[in-house]
């Protein structure tokens, strides 16, 4: 079986984004890395826009399921996710709100092609829903 790592530079740009101030208190909002770290992203036009970087690896055998890592990816091998996430300053890793972003849209072929492009995704988060799971506006897409 022959294993083919690529280095992805993911991209995800959110729309609907909460408030900076909930219940008078203020909020952290961000791309959770492990060990409850908060990654700040980029403002502009009511949007927050992050980046990140992972590593997917691809089998040459259809029985293996595709892998992909980071410091920033969450989940199991055959589920992995992205979490934004939201919680009050200071609170440590008591989460207001977790939302998932999953590849499923991310296809093999878009990790083959990207080759140091960005892969790029918008979501909405939504304040009203309580799904866990951000609202997909453009699935996975190499810009």
């Amino acid at each position: 079986m022959i294993a083919t790592n690529y280095l992805l530079h993911l991209r995800i740009v959110c729309v609907n984004p909460p408030e900076n101030i909930i219940e008078g208190r203020a909020v952290e909002f961000g791309l959770q890395g492990k060990r409850d770290a908060l990654i700040p992203g980029t403002h502009s036009d009511q949007k927050f826009v992050y980046s990140c970087e992972a590593e997917a690896t691809l089998f040459n055998d259809t029985r293996v399921m595709r892998e992909i890592r980071g410091a920033t990816i969450h989940g199991k091998r055959d589920e992995p996710f992205l979490y934004i996430s939201l919680r009050f300053e200071g609170s440590g890793d008591v989460w207001l709100r977790r939302w998932k972003i999953m590849f499923n849209s991310l296809t093999d072929q878009m990790i083959t092609l990207s080759d140091g492009r960005i892969i790029e995704t918008a979501i909405d988060l939504g304040h009203g829903s309580s799904q866990p799971r951000a609202t997909f506006l453009e699935a996975w897409k190499v810009v």
